[in-house]
């Protein structure tokens, strides 16, 4: 009832948070090849794949910097010449 659902962990605001995030960071086009991707389009940002590591080149302008960093997982390298996406 609506008691175990309260004591839950997760809210629904939470769930569909987490499911937003998840979705933002999925890129745009599938892996076809391992070592074949060399850029990633998601609705928070545009991020290169180079041999020092993923850099971050334009950004979605709902969302700043230290929010993709921290949905990615990953340590960025943000681009001296970071924009914002093209809408």
């Amino acid at each position: 009832g609506a008691t175990s659902t309260l004591s839950n962990s997760s809210t629904p605001t939470e769930n569909f948070f987490q499911s937003a995030m998840h979705a933002a960071l999925t890129p745009v086009f599938t892996l076809t090849a391992a070592g074949q991707v060399n850029m990633i389009i998601t609705e928070m940002g545009v991020m290169d794949i180079t041999p020092e590591g993923i850099v971050l080149r334009e950004i979605h302008p709902e969302f700043t910097v230290e929010q993709v960093q921290e949905a990615t997982g990953a340590t960025l390298i943000i681009s001296p010449e970071l924009k914002p996406m093209k809408q």
